[in-house]
């Protein structure tokens, strides 16, 4: 299973269609539409 098909199988959508918001005050990795980033702080 490729990259791609393993995130649309987890989250319900391809890398390409999730919405970001502002960069983590933390660590300043995008902030995804779930509140979440690279570092797991919320």
């Amino acid at each position: 299973m490729d990259e791609e098909s393993l995130h649309e199988r987890l989250y319900g959508k391809k890398p390409e269609e999730v919405k970001y918001g502002e960069p983590c005050p933390l660590c300043g990795s995008r902030i995804d539409e779930f509140g979440m980033c690279a570092c797991d702080s919320e």
